[in-house]
């Protein structure tokens, strides 16, 4: 019998979810984790103007404008809670909703959720039981969820990490120990494991994520040429690593502002290894998440001896999601997975 898996990953920038094509080959997306009051911004038709990519959901009896132009709705900062106080919100359940309206499916037998580091172990069973069961979404369309499982965030990369390199599979097999090291858009987490299992005591999150980082880069860059740059441009340029942007014709070399240059992503990384305590028996560092790349650099230029031991998955930003979806198959096989 056919088993039907799911997974989702909402941050604070983007919320990623699996789904299936026509053909059942499971595939990956997202939309931005933004969610606004509907009728806030009425959409505009006629006189060749289009209405917006986005769908409507009801949380607590409040319709929510969710989807992939969301950013059509809504200007200014998207301001969030801390995430221990945001995954309770109207908000957080109106982009769950919105990303199971997007898998166009009425049953799921297994759901993956990723959480934070630190709200694994204290909020896993709140969120389980609120997704559990039937809900209904956008375009009136019910979906029932049999099971849910929560997942540490970069546990799911670290899945990927070793679902698709050799270098991950041995790292499992020889039961050494591994740092995987995930820069969401609102904190940094880590997870310190030793072939399957999570060594707990040296896990954990800091405040300071890739927002911080860029909002910091961006104001030495304007510091430096005296141009006001755009906070999307800096952040697109670390997604794409792009060595050089352009603003106002002027080119900026990344490399002046990054690494060792980045302020912030440098305290974040002092406090991961305050936390972590040493590098000494860490015998792989894997950086995923769309920020990967970009901390990644950071960490080597305090550590240029253990370059050859860092690895950021390429495609980052459905690392973690790729690797819920990935445990939660192997969970309803019955093997135990990375990150089930």
């Amino acid at each position: 019998m056919n088993t039907t898996v799911r997974a989702i990953d909402v941050g604070y920038s983007n919320t990623k979810f699996s789904t299936a094509d026509n053909n059942g080959n499971i595939t990956y997306h997202h939309f931005p984790s933004i969610a606004v009051a509907a009728g806030s911004a009425p959409m505009m038709s006629g006189g060749g103007v289009n209405t917006r990519d986005t769908m409507i959901v009801r949380v607590n009896g409040l319709d929510y404008e969710v989807g992939n132009e969301i950013e059509r709705a809504h200007c200014g900062d998207d301001i969030k809670p801390p995430y221990d106080m945001y995954i309770h919100k109207n908000e957080y359940m109106a982009l769950m909703l919105g990303a199971l309206s997007v898998m166009n499916t009425r049953h799921i037998d297994l759901l993956v959720i990723g959480l934070p580091v630190m709200l694994c172990n204290t909020e896993s069973q709140t969120i389980s039981k609120k997704m559990k069961g039937e809900h209904r979404l956008a375009e009136g369309k019910l979906v029932t969820v049999n099971n849910v499982i929560c997942v540490p965030q970069p546990m799911g990369g670290f899945a990927d990490f070793v679902k698709s390199e050799s270098v991950g599979q041995e790292l499992v097999k020889s039961n050494e120990l591994a740092l995987i090291v995930d820069p969401g858009n609102g904190t940094l987490d880590w997870v310190v494991s030793q072939g399957k299992s999570v060594i707990d005591a040296r896990c954990g999150s800091h405040e300071g994520g890739m927002k911080d980082s860029i909002n910091g880069i961006v104001q030495q860059i304007e510091r430096r040429v005296g141009i006001r740059v755009g906070y999307k441009s800096v952040d697109q340029a670390i997604i794409n690593n792009q060595e050089v942007i352009i603003v106002r014709g002027k080119e900026i070399s990344m490399s002046d502002f990054t690494g060792k240059q980045d302020i912030v992503a440098n305290n974040s990384v002092d406090a991961m290894l305050r936390k972590i305590m040493s590098l000494d028996d860490i015998h792989k560092v894997i950086f995923v998440g769309g920020g990967g790349m970009h901390f990644m650099k950071a960490m080597a230029a305090q550590f240029p001896e253990r370059v050859c031991d860092m690895h950021a998955i390429p495609d980052g930003l459905y690392a973690n999601v790729r690797g819920f979806q990935l445990g939660g198959e192997d969970a309803m096989r019955g093997v135990r997975g990375v990150s089930a």
